[in-house]
């Protein structure tokens, strides 16, 4: 599997940097619509790519941000349309109801706090667009926090790559374990 990564890491970095912003593009917007995509790991590269020359940091930082923006109100309106059907369906029994649930109560009883704070909440990122979208919170207040929490998570993850080199990989095994700790945050706290 490492040698897997490896070797798309070596050819990421060889393709021209049209085609690397919009890697950048579709990873950042669908880690937040299918959460095992890896998004946060190529935000970091693209951090690293910046650092060696071929891309332009803010660029990287504005796109992943408009990227995880997209993803997030993608989802979040997916809530708020499809509301508690969409849980309650046959067809979508890998949704954790409990999970979703749970988030539910803390937008309820959090509401600004949660949506600003579900780019660090790397466990159940997608579970907040979608349980703020049921909970009915209005888009003119959800639009600006969850900018100002992808921008400020895209730019941390696109510096740390940026500032690491070569040793960017170091950065994503550092994002593997705070996401592990989160989720047992999250499990204790449930």
């Amino acid at each position: 599997m490492e040698t897997l990564l490896t070797d798309l890491v070596a050819r990421i970095g060889e393709v021209p940097p049209v085609w690397a912003y919009g890697l950048l593009l579709l990873f950042a917007f669908l880690e937040n619509v299918c959460p095992p995509v890896p998004g946060d790991v190529c935000i970091v590269f693209a951090g690293y790519l910046a650092a060696a020359g071929p891309l332009n940091l803010p660029l990287v930082v504005g796109l992943g941000t408009l990227s995880g923006v997209l993803g997030f109100m993608t989802v979040f309106q997916v809530g708020r349309t499809m509301g508690h059907r969409l849980v309650d369906s046959p067809r979508f029994r890998w949704i954790d109801r409990k999970a979703l649930m749970t988030v539910e109560r803390w937008a309820v009883r959090w509401g600004v706090g949660v949506v600003l704070l579900n780019r660090f909440l790397a466990a159940v990122r997608s579970v907040v667009a979608l349980s703020v979208g049921m909970g009915g919170m209005r888009v003119r207040r959800v639009l600006p926090l969850c900018t100002v929490a992808a921008l400020v998570w895209t730019g941390l993850l696109a510096v740390a790559g940026y500032a690491a080199g070569e040793h960017w990989e170091r950065i994503c095994e550092i994002l593997a374990g705070y996401s592990r700790v989160i989720l047992i945050v999250i499990v204790a706290a449930v």
